[in-house]
Formats: structure tokens, C-alpha cells, sequence
């Protein structure tokens, strides 16, 4: 992927891209994210659902052990103006984790996202992205499918019939290189909108 989208994924999830640029024999995050700038737009809004579910999945968490601590006589208050809805709940279970990307890659023309830490329902925004690259040319970002032979790869109709067409190799260069000037503008644009709303969040 083009380094410039590398960096907005670095800045919006520092925590879940730790390990990005790591030391090679500790993480296979040393060698970035292995995927087609096309994917950019899956791989934004499976973070984002990652890093919400942690950020809820903690605050629920700091107010169960908030309440969990509460003195007997707070309690009793508590009941007694409330109900005894509000007695002292249950020791909440152990503190979230934050999911950290192990390796992020194309493999048999898909989306592969590894990980540790997280819960399940980050297992299942990885499984939602992971599925939806199957529908997503990797280079461009438009609807596709995966190939049917050779190196499995899913690519939309012009781009497909870019490497079918079997142009001289500097000639294909050019015009991927064209797409993905394209689809990269795309992205910036769209990151400068993204941080024009977060001032007013």
C-alpha cells in the first residue's frame, strides 16, 4: 500500500499498528501492510470498528468496577433511593484488551488480517472485512471478484483488462501508476474532509 495511506492508518489506530515497522523476527509487521491500496477503504472502517468496540467494551468496564467498589453505605443509598436495581454488582470480569495486528496481507486474493488481544466481536469485524475483499478490486477500490486461475488476485473489469491485454510491461506500469495516483488523491481528500469534522466532534 502507498505510504502516505500507511500514515492515516498510523495516526488514527497507533494502538491496534504498534508493531508497525517492528524488528522482523518479532512481528510480520515489520514489512507494513502487504495489501493494494484498493483495500484502503475496508481496512479504515474494520479499525474503526475495532478500536469502538474496545473503547466502549473499557468504559463499561471502568464503571462496572466503579460501582464494584463502592462502600456498603453508598450502596445502601443508593438502593434506597433507586431500587434494588442498584445493589452492588457482580466483580467485573477481567479488563478488555486492546487488539494489535500481527500481519496484515493479500492471500489467495483476499484479505488477511492477523491479530492477538481484542474480543469477539473484533473477530467479527475482521471476518466482515476480510469478506467484503472479495468484492473489491485491490488496486482501485471499485466492485470486483476474485480470478478463477493463475495468481488469484480480485480485480474489477478495467483493471483486469489491463493485465489481460498483456501490454508492454512499462506501459502497464504507467497506467497502474496512474490508478493509484488516483485512488490515493482520492484518499487524502477524503482525509482532510475526516479531520475537518473532527473539529467539531
Amino acid at each position: 500500500m502507498n505510504k502516505k495511506l500507511d500514515e492515516i492508518l498510523l495516526e488514527r489506530y497507533p494502538e491496534i499498528f504498534v508493531n508497525y515497522g517492528g524488528d522482523m523476527t518479532k512481528t510480520c509487521m515489520a514489512w507494513g501492510f502487504e495489501i493494494g491500496n484498493g483495500w484502503f477503504d475496508i481496512m479504515d472502517k474494520c479499525c474503526a470498528n475495532i478500536q469502538n468496540n474496545y473503547e466502549n467494551a473499557k468504559r463499561q468496564y471502568e464503571y462496572r468496577l466503579k460501582e464494584y467498589n463502592k462502600s456498603d453505605e453508598e450502596i445502601a443509598e443508593q438502593v434506597e433511593k433507586f431500587g434494588e436495581h442498584m445493589k452492588r454488582p457482580e466483580k467485573p470480569p477481567e479488563e478488555p484488551t486492546q487488539l494489535v495486528a500481527e500481519q496484515v496481507k493479500e492471500k489467495y486474493g483476499t484479505l488477511r488480517f492477523y491479530s492477538y488481544g481484542g474480543c469477539d466481536k473484533d473477530d467479527g469485524a475482521i471476518d466482515m472485512a476480510e469478506s467484503m475483499s472479495s468484492r473489491i478490486c485491490d488496486i482501485c477500490g471499485n466492485p470486483g471478484k476474485v480470478n478463477d486461475g493463475g495468481w488469484m488476485s480480485c480485480r474489477c473489469g478495467r483493471c483486469q483488462g489491463i493485465i489481460d491485454a498483456h501490454h508492454e510491461p512499462n506501459t502497464m506500469a504507467l497506467m497502474f501508476e496512474k490508478i493509484e495516483q488516483d485512488v490515493v488523491e482520492r484518499i487524502l481528500k477524503m482525509d482532510e474532509k475526516h479531520k475537518e469534522w473532527l473539529k467539531f466532534e
